[in-house]
């Protein structure tokens, strides 16, 4: 990587002010807490900077009331982590500071590291709330630590304690159980049962963006054509492909040892230059169904 962001400009991508912690958002349930599908709190969270999933940096309200009411007993021990959560918190908010998406005109220490070879890579500053969390949880247990070994420690106490806990599942507990069903497509089952060979998924322009080719290399476990990267480094058999000379297309195929093409016709409206007939009279049909035709390339 770091040869990679000193030899090659296409190493580097923005997003350095985009993908960022949200100043509220330390304190706001995000969209996938429990409490974040509450009108008015969805309300605020949609108006953070750039993609819900990178602005979900809530630290919960239940460990920040078990902190501030400990921390005057545990700062000696304390103090470090401290430092290393609020180091944590200020990297997340990227170059400059933003409150519900509006971007304040005051500098971060992020807007320097945005410019600094191999650095530069780190293009989602939010990400940093991994390590804050680590912080937070290693105060949180100081915190707790004390109360137990408090010469208080009475039965209200203990009652207090558990409390504690239960606040604690409450406000982490994940009651969002959406999921992506994923099922393996038989025509690319047949792929895997007719020998070795790359595969590309077609339309081609479409499948660009799309990342099931991916997802269901994770299954075929072939080489594939179609990859939305995130970082692209040189060019690949996609940038050259021909997309309207299906003759030179085929042989463009076969000389990168691609044997299979997929053609997806849940697609088909989207791509007016793709013609399975031109195909048929040129491979052979391995498979087909309602959703997807293999050729073999010949």
């Amino acid at each position: 990587m770091i040869a990679a962001g000193f030899s090659n400009t296409g190493a580097y991508k923005g997003g350095h002010d985009t993908y960022v912690a949200d100043l509220l958002g330390f304190f706001l349930p995000n969209s996938r807490h429990w409490l974040g599908h509450v009108r008015p709190i969805h309300a605020l969270t949609g108006m953070f900077t750039g993609f819900r999933w990178e602005s979900a940096v809530y630290l919960g309200l239940s460990l920040l009331i078990i902190i501030l009411a400990t921390v005057r007993f545990t700062i000696a021990e304390s103090s470090r982590y401290i430092l290393g959560l609020l180091a944590c918190l200020v990297l997340s908010l990227g170059e400059r500071l933003h409150t519900l998406g509006w971007s304040a005109p005051v500098l971060l220490p992020y807007s320097v590291l945005a410019h600094i070879p191999f650095l530069a890579n780190m293009r989602a500053p939010s990400r940093h709330m991994v390590y804050a969390f680590l912080f937070l949880g290693i105060l949180v247990a100081i915190g707790l630590r004390h109360l137990c070994r408090s010469h208080v420690w009475s039965s209200r106490a203990r009652i207090c304690f558990a409390a504690l806990a239960v606040l604690i599942v409450i406000d982490y507990y994940s009651f969002d159980k959406e999921m992506t069903p994923v099922n393996f497509p038989p025509a690319y089952q047949a792929i895997v049962n007719n020998g070795d060979g790359a595969l590309v998924d077609m339309p081609i322009d479409v499948f660009k963006r799309l990342s099931y080719p991916m997802l269901y290399q994770t299954f075929h476990r072939r080489p594939i054509v179609n990859a939305p990267l995130a970082r692209k480094l040189e060019p690949s058999l996609i940038d050259s492909l021909n997309i309207n000379n299906v003759d030179l297309q085929l042989r463009q195929l076969a000389d990168d040892d691609v044997r299979f093409i997929v053609v997806h016709k849940a697609f088909l409206d989207s791509d007016s230059t793709l013609d399975t007939l031109a195909y048929d009279r040129r491979c052979r049909r391995l498979f087909a169904d309602a959703d997807q035709i293999v050729y073999v390339v010949p």
